[in-house]
This record gives structure tokens, C-alpha cells and sequence, in this order.
């Protein structure tokens, strides 16, 4: 009797300390999320350097001087009514000709992207080492701009998907100025899939027919009050 005792004690302290250990593992993977000192909505302001997007199937390459845009945060997680506007845009042949890229029908070097919404993630540490993500994806549809530059073949396509870049600082205190990173070269971007709202994403540009693009450059996000990533 004893001895079945003494095997009940162990069989519960074994199935408590694995309880135990799952919390521990739950806590650990919480969602990330913004916490702002003002509550939310909470406005935003993006600026970036040199934007690059390449593809494998070709040395094609195309290329903005800088981005200027706004947003809204809507909750700790989500953000909507994305605005960017794409300045000082080249697209470069495979022959090396460069000409103005621009959206159809619309003015030379500039190009104004679709509305978008942005959602907080988590992501692998071997894809970011913050391992948290913003996602960047149409607000409707799945249409980011349509564009056209006379030295490409064909002239005109859509660019089409979605894209994530890892968010820093996290849980390094209130900012007013965080940083979103945006590595990729090749069509290989180093976020492959960000975690959400109890789902998974792959993240993935395409254009000139499917073809997928991706992104380099260094998206600094100004934000209207004191934010944290937590």
C-alpha cells in the first residue's frame, strides 16, 4: 500500500512539474505586442534609405532612393491605413540600361503604394534575431502596385504579396524611433514565415509573372508617442 502511495506521490509530482514546464514554454512564447505609453490608436511615420528588389530568374533589379509613409496602430498587434510613397525609383535591365520606374500612368521616379496593414509577429531567431516581425500586406486584395518602366520586358506588371521585416528594439524600454529590417537579396528575404493572430504566414513578393522579388533596406518607424516591444 505503501508502495503504491509512494508511486501515486511520484506520478503526480512528474505530471505537475510537465504542467510546469508547458506554462513555463507558453509564457516564454507569448505574442509580442506594442504597448504605447498613450494608449492606442497611436500614429506612426515610416522613412527609409535605398530600397533594392531582385529577383533570381534574372539580373534585373529594381531601385527607390527612399520611402516616406504614415500609419495607424489600432491595437498592440495591428496597424491600418499603411501609406508609402516610393521616391526616386530605377528600374536596371539586364543590360545595365536604367530608365524611370514609376506607377502606370503616373508621374516619373514616384510611386504610391496600395493602403496597406501591418501585423506584429513572431518569427524564428535564426530568420531574426529579435525574433520578433512587422508583416506588411495589402489592406484589400492582394495587389501592392501596379508598375511600368520602359526598359523592362514586359513594360508593366503588378506587384503582388506580402513581405515581413524584423522590428528592433524589443523589450529595451519606450522609443519613439524603432527600426524595421528588411533583409533580402535574390529572392531569398530571411523572414520566410511570421506568426500571428494564432496563424502562420509565408511571407512572399512576386512580380513580372510570379516571379518573387525581395527587399534590402532599413525601415526606421517614427512613432506620435513613447512605444515599447514587448
Amino acid at each position: 500500500m505503501i508502495a503504491k502511495r509512494a508511486t501515486t506521490l511520484v506520478l503526480a509530482m512528474a505530471a505537475l512539474a510537465v504542467v510546469t514546464a508547458i506554462a513555463a514554454v507558453a509564457a516564454s512564447a507569448a505574442a509580442p505586442k506594442f504597448e504605447s505609453a498613450a494608449g492606442f490608436p497611436a500614429l506612426f511615420k515610416l522613412d527609409s534609405g535605398l530600397s533594392t528588389f531582385e529577383n533570381n530568374a534574372s539580373t534585373e533589379r529594381l531601385q527607390c532612393l527612399s520611402d516616406l509613409g504614415h500609419g495607424l496602430l489600432l491595437t498592440p498587434t495591428l496597424g491600418s491605413n499603411v501609406i508609402i510613397t516610393l521616391h526616386g525609383c530605377l528600374a536596371i535591365n539586364s543590360s545595365g540600361t536604367r530608365c524611370d520606374l514609376l506607377n502606370v500612368g503616373g508621374t516619373p521616379l514616384l510611386i504610391a503604394l496600395n493602403p496597406a496593414v501591418i501585423h506584429l509577429g513572431t518569427v524564428k531567431s535564426t530568420e531574426a534575431p529579435s525574433e520578433v516581425g512587422l508583416l506588411f500586406a495589402p489592406e484589400t486584395g492582394n495587389k501592392i502596385v501596379t508598375l511600368e518602366a520602359s526598359c523592362l520586358s514586359p513594360k508593366e506588371t503588378a506587384v503582388t504579396g506580402d513581405i515581413a521585416g524584423e522590428i528592433t528594439p524589443v523589450e529595451e524600454g519606450l522609443v519613439l524611433v524603432g527600426n524595421v529590417i528588411f533583409n533580402g537579396g535574390k529572392a531569398n528575404q530571411s523572414i520566410k514565415k511570421i506568426f500571428f493572430a494564432g496563424k502562420e504566414e509565408k511571407p512572399e513578393l512576386t512580380a513580372f509573372g510570379g516571379v518573387t522579388q525581395s527587399d534590402a533596406t532599413n525601415e526606421l518607424m517614427l512613432f506620435s508617442t513613447d512605444i515599447e516591444v514587448t
